[in-house]
């Protein structure tokens, strides 16, 4: 199974930063290669893992990533991350968009307010993919 690591990052001048929302307004983090930018130890990539660093909430906007997943064959997408409310959802509801089947994985998707992540999980999620949890993406990768 492919997996892809998607991070956020930027230069430390920010000129790559297009977004004029007020969550950018005073942003003093998330520099590529520094601390908040790498992965924790227990979801670091493997070797051979692609990594895509993305500078906006959309990981499909200005990277390489709807390329890759075109060329190596990619019709479904397991998704979880953070933050379930911004970037898992624009992740599912974009690929949804571009003929991809979002699968996100509940349990494994986090936002800061726990009515966000609920949110996002009980009213759109059914509406542009699956929601599952680890139980069964395990049990089904197992099938397979």
């Amino acid at each position: 199974m492919a997996v892809v690591h998607i991070r956020l990052g930027f230069r430390p001048d920010y000129a790559d930063c297009l977004s004029v929302a007020a969550r950018i307004a005073g942003l003093n983090a998330a520099i590529v290669g520094e601390f908040g930018t790498e992965f924790h130890p227990a979801v670091a990539p493997l070797v051979g893992e692609m990594i895509v660093t993305k500078q906006c909430v959309n990981p499909f906007f200005n990277t390489r990533h709807m390329t890759w997943l075109m060329r190596n064959g990619i019709k479904r997408l397991y998704l979880g991350g953070v933050a379930t409310h911004l970037v898992v959802e624009s992740t599912a509801r974009f690929g949804d968009d571009a003929g991809l089947a979002p699968v996100v994985i509940e349990n494994i998707c986090a936002a800061p307010n726990p009515a966000l992540h609920d949110h996002f999980i009980t009213m759109i999620a059914p509406a542009v993919g699956t929601v599952s949890n680890t139980a069964e993406f395990v049990a089904s990768v197992s099938e397979a």
